[in-house]
């Protein structure tokens, strides 16, 4: 589908509705213009009869591709007048006035050049298999990798597997589909082939009939899906098969469950290879991380230019068009036409200059500190409609955006319709937000905002407000009862919001509202629920203590509501006398939700018992419990009869002390409870004793047999329990509850992850077990003072063939772990077992190992059995470490990529002849007193990237005779010795070294200049981006050595008390942020001023920070020259 069909097509459909909208006209009757209204109504008619016949020829025929443009052109115009006059007539309508409005008719000056197409619609042909190779262009590698994929051995229990393509609309999803499909190699390997376009409306039935005619070579007349479904499972029995689904949007496991199932009998080897945009999608469908596929190279996108400008793979015959087409692709990443325009990665500096007039929709690859000078472009499209940082979510736990964008930029662009601020650091959204009056969607998620301007409530037009995640935000404006067109408002994770406007409840239109507050004043009450009658999706209703009768609770309507199924019911945490049992039941009582419930949270309800419908097998559709803290309740309700509940969640019961037989419900002796069960959690329930079988049920065993995840959790007194048949059972956490808990288990054959931390009375893992769960592949044990061993080493290794990782912690009577050196484990972690002596004389595969504080471990253990399977090793606290014997006289751990080593003082050197780790990428040492000298021969660890060197006192010589790694990218090195001069560490020839940071250990340093060499005039390479310096009592000035910095980007500076200047300003302009801390003394004098900067709104200030003695500035320095004169420098 091209993109040029969606856009112009959702134009003319949604124009054609707003032009005969009898609101619109009414309010322009008046003033004649509701005259051009009808014929631009008819124009469009006949645009539309024409659009579908040009739709299939724009790809082939330029001369309707460039009138289609214009079309489209056309509509987005014609959309943003009929907002404006839509717009304005609301604003009328709010104010309650009958004036009229004629200044919008200078705006009707369109021009239509279509005539004479005649009144007729074609159907839209959907994309196939069929694809002409020649005029593709870049996609080569991707073709391959695609290839391997489906043509590689794999190892699977499912006889297909499936390839998910994953990239944005346009990209050329579909286009790498079918050169894969239309591959000889493919066609030798599969026996059947087939090719289905889902598009966004998934219908089983219609996909199912496409694949067996496909396969079948002949028409299908079957209408019963059933019957489609069994003759194509008939067709693909035994045959290795191919299918291509292509363009799929749907996001229901379900749905594809269904699909799918013919797709079981095919032959082993079998593969579907799915596209989609969303990731999502990719995930649902496939176990195979999704094939995620980018924009073209400039090359190829060159060529793609000229094939489709030119009708020529190249501009040979065109050399006075190559410059113009080179800038084009250089300069801007277009995807989807010259609609939308995509700033990727590799737009940093390379900016683009020459923007069609025509975008409308821009997006960007976020970084950590944006500033002006990325977007200053942006200003050039001042018809665009769509501001979206990528991806969705946050890259960073910081993201800073200059002041200058929000302030200068984003209220000149008076299209928009979609904003999206979400992650960035955004403290305060200027009052001109209110201009944005087009705006349907405006994202601030997870920003630092802890208000809106009042000016948000003139935006009558949005429909999307997202505020999820907002951590300072404290009070919404009071007079949202105008936004009036308002359909979601998200304030999840907005935990310093504690009350929100009565005039939300005026919001007819509403369907999302995520966090409703009771108030007990002026904001919204628990009644006004029962104004919004459309709404949908989940609530959490917070604060229902402030309820003073029951009423209230019996207007909010819930029972009506029948979209809205997921519910939270939140009262106090603080229980006192204040709180009235009797009444809190009521209002309970009184929410009874509709039954198409799916979700249902009560939180620190104060009742003495649940309400009588919680459990009421009329909710047939329920799939979740949980009740948190509800600390007055004796019982619990009857659950195990509601067919659908999969998660169930018992948290903070202080009453509780019995679980009776009701729990499991009214079910017949032959029926099972809690049929669909898969996720149950006990935590936090001092008093439970007893957990009650079934009555009827023989020596007490309750069978669950959908439960595939039981969590228990600090129930310190639970001493009797039913038998527990767990045959689902894969994840199982037990913490701060007896032994007695573990002997009840049984039939445990699909446990695979075990953890278990502080059991009373633990010696054994293996005897804590009537059946002892062989098929573990990841087990966990801490903070258990009894445990003595693990389990017996007499045939444990035909059993315990599965294990691969294990954690040990803070077990302080473990003598041995030499029981787990016989298994295939591939990580190992301990921690802080004092006792510990042995570890495995050998482990063959192990990948990963961590220890940490194991004071007694001695120095037996090797490894050289894993010398080509380790990657990851770390070593803590082990005061008698030797490197030398521990990683043995080997010459190589060629899959060795970290090392880490933390605070081992009886460390002094490194194996003689330096790491025999030729491929490590990262090294750490810290801590380690007595160590004198880094590892010989570093200039041979090619791949080192990251070095991080701390708190090696007796270290003076990082990198004698400049031994430098040589392709460092990452050099901290702090609080070591008196280090011998910075010239001679050679750090200028690391060609890409991206970070340094220097804490420390030059007590002499004044400046950064090398004014003794002048061979060697600089510290540090060009290549910097990041450097931090902390703790040089006498560095006085940056000024010199930074001429060559040409590429940093971040600056930190702390504790250099005698530091007085910064670099001249010619070399700050590059700067994103600079950060100031510690005893600065001189630095903070000359900044003091920059505290009145935080509440300014100086662009390019991201935010400045005064705590007491210290000062953090954080600023973009694009507007550095306007700072320093405001500071009178």
């Amino acid at each position: 589908m091209a993109i040029g069909e969606v856009f112009i097509g959702a134009f003319i459909t949604v124009l054609l509705e707003r032009l005969t909208s009898r609101k619109l006209l009414r309010f322009l009757h008046p003033a004649g213009i509701d005259a051009h209204l009808k014929k631009w109504y008819r124009t469009l008619l006949t645009i539309e009869a024409v659009l579908n016949d040009a739709e299939n020829k724009q790809t082939s025929n330029r001369a309707v591709k460039v009138w289609l443009n214009d079309l489209e052109e056309l509509a987005y115009d014609l959309d943003d007048l009929v907002d404006k006059l839509n717009t304005e007539a609301l604003h009328r309508e709010l104010k309650e006035t009958n004036e009229t409005s004629t200044s919008q008719v200078s705006m009707l000056r369109l021009v239509m050049n279509v005539r004479g197409r005649r009144d007729r619609t074609v159907t839209r042909l959907q994309l196939t298999s069929v694809v002409l190779e020649s005029q593709v262009h870049g996609r080569e590698k991707d073709k391959e990798d695609i290839l391997n994929m489906l043509l590689g051995v794999e190892s699977t229990d499912s006889p297909f597997s499936v390839i998910p393509i994953v990239g944005m609309g346009g990209v050329g999803k579909t286009t790498l589909a079918q050169l894969v499909y239309n591959d000889d190699r493919v066609k030798e390997e599969f026996d059947l082939m087939a090719w289905a376009c889902v598009s966004d409306e998934f219908e089983a039935f219609r996909v199912t009939k496409i694949i067996l005619e496909t396969v079948s070579s002949q028409r299908s007349d079957y209408d019963d899906f059933n019957m489609l479904q069994v003759k194509l499972k008939e067709k693909l029995s035994n045959k290795r098969f191919l299918v291509v689904l292509d363009d799929v949007w749907n996001e229901s496991y379900g749905d594809w469950d269904i699909l799918r199932r013919p797709f079981f009998s095919g032959k082993p080897g079998s593969k579907i290879i799915v596209t989609t945009r969303q990731e999502r999608v990719a995930k649902i469908m496939s176990q195979i991380p999704g094939y995620h596929l980018s924009v073209l190279s400039d090359d190829d996108a060159l060529s793609l230019l000229a094939q489709h400008a030119l009708d020529s793979k190249t501009f040979d015959e065109h050399p006075h068009l190559r410059e113009v087409g080179t800038s084009i692709v250089s300069r801007s990443k277009f995807v989807a036409g010259d609609k939308c325009l995509r700033m990727d990665e590799v737009l940093k500096e390379n900016l683009p200059r020459n923007i069609s007039e025509n975008v409308r929709h821009f997006s960007f690859i976020r970084h950590q500190y944006e500033s002006y000078k990325r977007f200053n472009f942006v200003s050039q499209i001042q018809r665009l409609r769509t501001f979206l940082p990528l991806p969705i979510e946050r890259k960073y736990f910081e993201e800073f955006l200059s002041k200058r964008v929000l302030l200068d930029l984003l209220p000149n662009l008076y299209c928009l319709r979609v904003l999206s601020l979400n992650g960035f650091s955004v403290y305060e959204l200027p009052d001109s937000v209110g201009d944005l009056r087009h705006l349907r969607y405006l994202d601030l998620s997870e920003t630092l905002l802890k208000w809106l301007p009042l000016s948000v409530c003139t935006l009558i037009n949005l429909q999307v407000l997202i505020l999820r995640g907002c951590p300072r935000l404290t009070k919404l404006p009071a007079s949202m009862e105008h936004l009036i067109n308002l359909y979601h408002l998200d304030i999840v994770n907005t935990n310093n919001l504690h009350e929100v406007p009565q005039g939300i409840s005026q919001l007819a239109s509403l369907r999302t509202l995520s966090k409703m507050i009771v108030s007990k004043s002026s904001g919204m009450r628990l009644r006004d629920l029962g104004n919004l009658s459309l709404l949908q999706g989940e609530i959490s209703i917070l604060e229902l203590q402030n309820v003073v009768n029951v009423q209230e609770a019996i207007d909010a309507k819930l029972i009506y509501k029948q979209r809205l199924n997921k519910i939270r019911l939140t009262w106090s945490n603080k229980f006192g006398d204040c709180r009235n049992e009797i009444l809190e039941f009521e209002v309970l009582n009184a929410l009874r939700p509709h039954e198409s419930l799916s979700s249902l949270e009560v939180e620190c309800y104060g009742g003495a018992k649940f309400a009588s419908w919680i459990g009421d097998s009329a909710f047939l559709k329920l799939e979740k419990i949980s009740f948190n803290f509800c600390r007055k309740c004796t019982t619990l309700p009857s659950l195990g009869q509601l067919p659908l509940l999969r998660e169930l969640s018992i948290r903070g019961m202080d009453q509780i002390k019995v679980i009776g037989a009701d729990f499991f419900g009214n079910k017949d002796s032959g029926e099972l409870p809690f049929p669909s069960l898969d996720s149950l959690t006990f935590e936090d329930m001092p008093d439970w004793e007893e957990w009650l079988g079934l009555a009827h049920e023989e020596e007490g065993i309750i069978v669950l047999p959908q439960l595939s995840k039981l969590y228990i959790r600090r129930c310190p007194k639970l001493f009797k329990l039913p038998i527990l048949s767990l045959p689902s059972l894969c994840e199982l956490e037990a913490r701060e509850c007896n032994e007695v808990v573990l002997n009840h288990m049984r039939n445990l054959e699909s446990l695979t992850q075990l953890k278990l931390w502080r059991i009373f009375g633990l010696t054994s893992a293996f005897k804590a077990f009537v059946q002892f769960p062989f098929a573990l592949k990841n087990f966990e044990v801490s903070d258990c003072d009894d445990l003595l061993t693990l389990w017996p080493r007499d045939n444990i290794e035909q059993n315990l063939i599965s294990l691969k990782q294990v954690f040990v912690a803070r077990c302080p009577q473990l003598l041995s772990l030499q029981e787990i050196g016989v298994l295939p484990v591939r990580s190992v972690k301990i921690w802080s077992c004092g006792a510990l002596e042995l570890l495995p004389n050998n482990i063959s595969c192990l990948e990963l190992l961590y220890i940490s504080n194991c004071s007694s471990l001695n120095m037996m253990t090797t490894l050289l059995d894993c010398s080509t399977s380790l990657e990851h090793l770390t070593i803590g606290s082990w005061a008698n470490l030797n490197l030398t014997t521990l990683l043995g006289s080997v010459r190589s751990y060629s899959s060795l990529t970290m090392l880490y080593i933390d605070d081992c003082n009886g460390l002094e050197s490194f194996p003689h002849g330096g790491l025999p780790t030729p491929n490590l990428k990262s090294l750490l040492i810290g801590d380690c007193k007595h160590l004198k000298s880094l590892p010989n021969s570093m200039e041979l660890l090619l791949s080192l990237e990251s070095l991080s060197v701390r708190n090696c006192p007796s270290l003076i010589e990082p990198f004698p005779q400049g031994n430098i790694p040589p392709n460092l990218t990452d050099l901290i090195v702090g609080n070591c010795g008196t280090l011998k001069p910075l010239g001679e560490w050679n750090l200028h020839k690391l060609a890409r070294l991206d970070t340094f940071g220097l804490f420390g250990g030059y007590p002499d340093l004044v400046s950064f200049s090398n004014d003794d060499d002048d061979c060697q005039r600089y510290l540090l390479p060009p290549s910097l981006t990041f450097l931090t310096l902390s703790h040089l009592p006498n560095l006085e000035t940056l000024s010199k050595g930074f001429q060559n910095l040409t590429s940093l980007h971040h600056l930190q500076i702390s504790d250099c008390p005698k530091l007085v200047s910064l670099p001249m300003e010619d070399q700050l302009h590059n700067l994103s942020r600079l950060r100031i801390g510690g005893d600065c003394s001189l630095l903070k004098k000359r900044f003091m001023s920059m505290n009145s900067i935080r509440s300014s709104r100086t662009p390019g200030v991201l935010s400045v920070v005064m705590m007491g003695h210290k000062i953090m500035l954080c600023l973009v320095v694009d507007q550095w020259r306007k700072c320093r004169r405001k500071q009178g420098s």
